[in-house]
């Protein structure tokens, strides 16, 4: 093997090495991202509550209190204040 093919293969494999870092900096940064998409959901919904359509185990309710740490008020479950919204009411189905 000469020179030249010796800095041949050490350029593709610093390549490789290059496009291996930087495919699993972009599934990292992925995975970052809908983790904290999940929980900013979790957060403001509450988990399995009846807003994203599902029934809680148990049958006991405690998005209610997840709503108001997220600063959102409501009245009969229905109608919603959101500081979120600016103010402006939004309805919950």
């Amino acid at each position: 093997m000469g020179f030249a093919a010796v800095a041949v293969a050490v350029a593709v494999a610093v390549a490789v090495a290059v496009a291996v870092a930087v495919a699993v900096a972009v599934a990292v940064a992925v995975a970052v991202a809908v983790a904290v998409a999940v929980a900013v959901a979790v957060a403001v919904w509450g988990s399995g509550s009846e807003v994203i359509g599902l029934e809680l185990p148990g049958g006991g309710d405690p998005w209610p209190r997840r709503f108001a740490r997220a600063g959102i008020e409501f009245g009969g479950g229905v109608p919603l204040r959101s500081r979120l919204l600016g103010g402006r009411d939004a309805v919950v189905h």
